[in-house]
């Protein structure tokens, strides 16, 4: 190798050197501008949270659905200018170096190299330090984009699937003959002038627990259209009740199910939403009302963006763990909060690596919180439900236990199936166990 050649190599990798770091030195100096940003994106959830819900919840709903727009419109300002830029910089790079050969080859004395000129390394230095920053930056934001849709838009959000609510009406009809009861007594002490409710602040009225239990009949009837309306009528006379906020809350997310456009679902979603704040708002010791601030949260961030989402997740998980410190004997909560943990276990470090680059901070777990709540749901009600006997397997599975992963895949694959959910668990159960080598 001429030492020419040698100079022209090693002067390409002087500049692609200098210009790759200096482009990690500017995501470096901007690293504080972009975390101010997603803090304030968990500040702006954590204020809305706070705040006393009605329905007003069009308006807000406006204004998330503007808020996107704008963020993407900026993103494609953003994309469109460091496409620019790196084209101006490739070109440049073209240009110097046609100059250059030109200039060399009129030279008289022809023995320059054209790397060699004076005026070759400054200009080169120059168009690869824009190409190199532009396109690295914009194959960031593409490979961010690229990355929504197959795992952190699932992760970010629980319950995700209707399928999981069906364990959740179990509980509810399971507790609404209790509910009935404890508004009877509520009654009754009322009626002796004193009061024994822990659920809400104000006295119940009489009439509260046949309400209630209208309510539940109707929702054990999957007439969830009618309890809607019916719990809204009934809000009029009773605005102070948690239990039937709440059951609000319940009908529409069941409501919102049922619907086949995404505008209905939204809209519903977001009712429900501001029914469970109320409810929230009227007693945040209230375990039901943490459950359905939990799952409403959870169902209105299918209609957020990602980072909303991510935020969101933080939101799922802290009411629905204080769900389970004011109720620990609900199976469904500990359910819940075990795929929550699950989830995010199972982020891969390329998934965290591309999290952390959109929200700053994302969520984290491990196998054994997703195991403990798992095995607690399954202490307090065995074989309740196929597909948290088979998640227990999985996730052994995950942590390499083999061992243990057998032994529940067995009882998963035990337990009868009543549902058109346990039908899709059976085949899992039969993949994992073919899996296992049973």
């Amino acid at each position: 190798m001429t030492p020419n050649s040698r100079g022209w190599i090693w002067s390409l990798v002087a500049v692609a050197g200098t210009a790759a770091a200096a482009t990690i030195v500017y995501k470096y100096v901007t690293r504080g501008e972009r975390g101010r940003r997603e803090s304030e994106t968990i500040a702006t959830v954590e204020t809305q949270e706070s705040e006393d819900a009605d329905f007003e919840w069009l308006s807000e709903d406006e204004t998330a659905e503007a808020e996107t727009e704008t963020e993407q419109q900026q993103m494609a300002v953003d994309r469109g200018k460091n496409m620019l830029l790196a084209t101006s910089g490739l070109l440049l790079m073209v240009l110097v170096t046609i100059v250059s050969l030109i200039i060399a080859w009129n030279n008289e004395d022809h023995e320059d190299f054209f790397v060699e000129l004076p005026m070759f390394q400054p200009l080169m230095w120059i168009a690869v330090g824009i190409f190199t920053a532009a396109s690295t930056e914009l194959l960031m934001r593409s490979s961010r984009n690229n990355l929504r849709i197959p795992f952190l838009t699932d992760k970010a959000v629980y319950p995700h699937y209707s399928s999981d609510f069906e364990l959740i009406r179990q509980h509810d009809n399971e507790q609404a003959s209790e509910g009935s009861d404890k508004a009877e007594q509520n009654a009754s002490h009322l009626a002796h002038g004193t009061s024994k409710d822990d659920e809400e602040k104000d006295s119940v009225p009489e009439d509260v627990g046949a309400i209630i239990e209208r309510a539940d009949e109707l929702f054990e009837q999957d007439q969830h259209a009618q309890t809607r309306e019916y719990m809204k009528s009934e809000l009029s006379k009773y605005p102070s009740s948690v239990d039937m906020w709440w059951r609000l809350a319940r009908a529409c997310n069941y409501l919102a199910d049922e619907k086949r456009t995404s505008d209905e679902k939204k809209t519903l979603a977001y009712e429900g939403l501001a029914a469970a704040e109320k409810a929230y708002a009227l007693n945040s010791d209230s375990a039901s009302s943490n459950k359905w601030m939990a799952i409403m949260t959870s169902t209105v961030g299918n209609f957020r963006d990602l980072k909303e989402k991510i935020a969101g997740a933080y939101v799922i998980r802290d009411h629905i763990q204080r769900a389970i410190e004011l109720d620990p004997n609900d199976a469904t909560s500990h359910n819940i909060l075990g795929q929550w943990c699950l989830a995010f276990a199972d982020m891969t470090w390329i998934e965290k690596r591309a999290a952390a680059a959109l929200f700053g901070t994302p969520p984290t777990a491990t196998y054994e919180e997703a195991l403990q709540h798992f095995q607690t749901a399954e202490n307090i009600s065995p074989g309740f439900w196929k597909k948290n006997v088979f998640l227990l397997a999985q996730t052994y599975m995950n942590m390499k236990r083999t061992k243990d992963a057998e032994k529940w895949a067995l009882k998963a694959e035990a337990v009868p199936v009543k549902t058109k959910e346990d039908e899709e668990v059976a085949r899992d159960i039969a993949t994992l166990i073919k899996q296992l080598k049973l």
